[in-house]
This record gives C-alpha cells, sequence and structure tokens, in this order.
C-alpha cells in the first residue's frame, strides 16, 4: 500500500485534475470548503477532516475552487485505507455517478489556468475518460455500459429571441455567489453570428471586444448546442447579442 500526503493550492474559480489512481482521498487540511470530485463525475462540497472514498477507487482527483481567493488544501491519498488522528471524522462521503466533468475556466484569468495545469503536471484526461466510459464493467454482477455521457440541466432557465440589442439573460448583481451553466442553444434563421458574453457589466452592442466571451454560434443558418458546463464567478452577469435578428437562444444555469 502507498501512502502520500501532499499540499495543493487551488485558484480562485479554478478545477484542478490529478492524475492518481487509489481507493481513497483524505483532506486534512482546508483553509476554506471547496468541490472535490474523482474521474468524470461532479464536485461535491467537501472540507477539512471529511474524505472521499468511492466503491471502485479511482483514476483521477477533481478539485474546484468556487471562492474568488486560493484555497490551501492538504491530501491524504492512498491505495489502501487512511487511519489518521489528525482527520476530524472518519465518515466516508460516497460520491454518486451523476455527471460529467465540470471543466471551468476564469473568463479573466483563462491563461493562468494552463500555468496551474502545467505546475502540477497533469495530463489531459478526456481521450482517458471517453475511452473508459466506452467499455463495458462489471459490477455486482451485472453489467454496464457508460458509453452515454451524463449532464445536469439547469434549474434556471432562459429562452429568447435575440437580435442586435444586446438582452441581459442573468443580472450580475443576481449572481451573489456563482453559477454553473449547464448548456447553450441557438437556432439561427439567416446568415447571423450569435455571441454569449459575460463581465460585470452590459456589453456595447454585438462586437465588444472589452468584455470576455463564452460562446460565439454562426455565421450560417442552423442550430448549434454546448453542454460543457462553465462556472461564472460571483459579481459577473450574462448576456447574449447577434449580427442581425432572427435568431433565438436558450440556456439554462444553477446557481451555486
Amino acid at each position: 500500500m502507498s501512502y502520500q500526503v501532499r499540499d495543493y493550492t487551488l485558484p480562485p474559480g479554478q478545477t484542478v485534475t490529478i492524475n492518481i489512481v487509489g481507493s481513497e482521498c483524505a483532506v486534512y487540511e482546508a483553509t476554506k470548503d471547496f468541490l472535490l470530485s474523482h474521474d468524470a463525475l461532479d464536485p461535491q462540497f467537501i472540507t477539512g477532516g471529511m474524505k472521499l472514498k468511492p466503491k471502485n477507487g479511482f483514476e483521477s482527483i477533481v478539485m474546484l475552487n468556487p471562492h474568488d481567493e486560493p484555497v490551501t488544501v492538504k491530501l491524504g491519498i492512498t491505495d489502501g485505507q487512511i487511519e489518521d488522528s489528525r482527520l476530524s471524522t472518519s465518515a466516508p462521503v460516497q460520491v454518486s455517478e451523476i455527471q460529467t466533468t465540470v471543466r471551468v475556466a476564469d473568463p479573466y484569468n483563462g491563461s493562468s489556468f494552463s500555468g496551474v495545469i502545467t505546475q502540477l503536471g497533469v495530463a489531459n484526461s478526456i481521450g482517458a475518460n471517453v475511452e473508459r466510459r466506452m467499455r463495458e464493467t462489471t459490477l455486482d454482477g451485472y453489467f454496464y455500459n457508460n458509453f452515454a455521457p451524463k449532464h445536469k440541466i439547469g434549474t434556471s432557465r432562459h429562452s429568447s429571441a435575440v437580435s442586435t440589442t444586446v438582452i441581459t439573460i442573468v443580472d450580475p448583481a443576481s449572481n451573489t455567489n456563482g453559477l454553473i451553466i449547464r448548456e447553450m442553444h441557438s437556432t439561427r434563421s439567416g446568415n447571423s453570428g450569435l455571441v454569449v458574453y459575460t463581465g460585470g457589466d452590459v456589453p456595447g452592442g454585438y462586437v465588444d471586444h472589452s468584455k470576455p466571451i463564452l460562446w460565439f454560434s454562426g455565421k450560417a443558418a442552423g442550430a448549434e448546442n454546448t453542454f460543457d458546463p462553465i462556472f461564472l464567478q460571483a459579481g459577473n452577469g450574462l448576456f447574449a447579442a447577434a449580427s442581425e435578428a432572427g435568431d433565438n437562444f436558450a440556456v439554462s444555469w444553477d446557481y451555486l
């Protein structure tokens, strides 16, 4: 049995993935609560003194910092069992397989996320997750095919026509604790483009390079979708505009 204890600093509003095989992960210390999960599952809130112990172990650990400041955590990772008096509780945290990986990039600090990955020596594990989901696995005598991806539909929804006038979908003042966008969908009737912006105030129009762009759809008639979850920090709104009238846009999200 191998046993490692390491310190990690999670940048504000970003995820850090550690590719490591194990059966149990214990949080010895954490300066604030954070989101923790494994492999391609949706992270759950956790704090110091708690454990992550999935039934079939894990191949990677995923940590998400939902705060506006760095969070420092000390993790103990093993392929056996951790018994340590520094843990304030021995109750395991079971994470059920319900969703896909939350892939986060702060629109203001996107480049820093790449730096964190390089610094930790973390490789992109998307291909490995797809390959793993395509395999049939045996669990308690039953066969499960994990090829179909899973994602969550947001509890808050918006759908409307979009033209050259910017529409406000989420007011920055209402985003007090951050939110996760679950899906976005556009339908274009002509040779039009649709841009989805974020930031602390309303963009000046369809083209506003001073505002962070979350998604661009278009320049041809048809429909486009994205189901990649995106985390928006507190104080950031959601806006949309099109290069011409005739576009429709739908989005769903969950407030944290």
